[in-house]
C-alpha cells in the first residue's frame, strides 16, 4: 500500500464507543450522522490525494480539514442528543457534560484510527491529531450553540412535557413557557438553528402582542389563536432552503404531526 493510500473500509465498519450510560435510543441519530460523514470523507479523499507521489503538505492539510469536518458532524450530533437527555431529564447536567467530554475523546480516537492511517503516519502521533481536533472544535459555532443551550437550560424548564399547556383555559404560565422551551431545544437539536419566539408567533400568523398573551395565559383566552399556537408548537420543524430577507436564520418548513 502506498504511503498516501487509504486502507479499504466500508462505512460504519468500525464501532464508535459511546459512554456507558448514554441511552441506546439516542445513539441511533448519531450513528446516522456518522455514516453520512464518513461516507462523505471517503468520497472526497481520492480527489485530494496524489497516490503516485510522495506525501505533499497541501494534500495533508486538506485531508486533515476533511477529517475535522467528519469529526465535527459526529460530535455535534452527539451534543444534540445530550440536549434531549437534558430537557427530558434522563440524567443530570453534570453527568451529561462528563459524557460529552468522554465522547469527544472517543470520537477523535475513532476518526484517527479509522480514517487517518493511510497518510497520517509519520506526521505526528495521535495526541497531536487529537489536539488539532480539540482546538478546531472550540471555534465551531454548531458545537458552541449546543454547549451554550445546555448551560442556559433552567431546571424548571426540563422534564417530560405534559398536556396542561394545550388547554385553552390554561392558567399556568410556566407550563406554556416549558412548551416553548421544549420546542426551541427540539428545533436546535434537529436542525442546528436557534429558534427565537418571534419566529413562533410569525409562523402562527400573529404579531408579538398576541404571541406573548398566549404564552402568558392571558384571560380571557383567544381561542382561535390558541388552536393555531398548539398546531405550531406540535408540528415538525425543518430548516428551510432559502435565507429570509432581513432575518438572520434560514426560514423553517412546518409539517403537522
Amino acid at each position: 500500500m502506498k504511503s498516501h493510500e487509504l486502507p479499504p473500509m466500508s462505512v460504519g465498519s468500525a464501532r464508535l464507543i459511546y459512554p456507558l450510560n448514554f441511552p441506546p435510543e439516542y445513539q441511533t441519530p448519531v450513528e446516522t450522522v456518522r455514516a453520512k460523514a464518513e461516507s462523505k470523507f471517503l468520497k472526497a479523499i481520492p480527489a485530494l490525494l496524489d497516490f503516485e507521489s510522495i506525501a505533499g503538505p497541501p494534500s495533508d492539510i486538506k485531508c486533515v480539514k476533511k477529517a475535522f469536518s467528519c469529526f465535527e458532524s459526529i460530535v455535534v450530533a452527539f451534543a444534540s442528543q445530550c440536549l434531549r437527555c437534558a430537557w427530558q431529564k434522563d440524567m443530570a447536567e453534570e453527568e451529561i457534560c462528563l459524557m460529552r467530554t468522554e465522547f469527544v475523546l472517543a470520537a477523535s480516537d475513532h476518526v484517527f484510527d479509522t480514517l487517518m492511517p493511510g497518510y497520517w503516519g509519520g506526521r505526528g502521533d495521535e495526541h497531536t491529531f487529537r489536539m488539532y481536533l480539540s482546538e478546531r472544535l472550540q471555534g465551531s459555532s454548531e458545537w458552541e450553540k449546543r454547549v451554550d443551550a445546555l448551560e442556559e437550560l433552567d431546571d424548571d424548564m426540563t422534564g417530560p412535557l405534559g398536556e396542561a399547556w394545550k388547554a385553552v383555559d390554561c392558567k399556568d404560565q410556566k407550563e406554556r413557557e416549558r412548551a416553548v422551551t421544549y420546542l426551541k431545544l427540539r428545533v436546535l437539536s434537529e436542525t442546528g438553528q436557534r429558534l427565537p419566539f418571534a419566529e413562533i408567533y410569525r409562523q402562527a400568523g400573529y404579531k408579538q402582542t398576541v404571541g406573548y398573551e398566549w404564552k402568558r395565559c392571558h384571560q380571557p383566552p383567544n381561542r382561535k389563536a390558541h388552536k393555531i399556537f398548539v398546531k405550531v408548537l406540535t408540528a415538525k420543524w425543518e430548516r428551510g432552503t432559502q435565507k429570509r430577507k432581513n432575518f438572520r436564520n434560514f426560514g423553517f418548513k412546518l409539517t403537522p404531526l
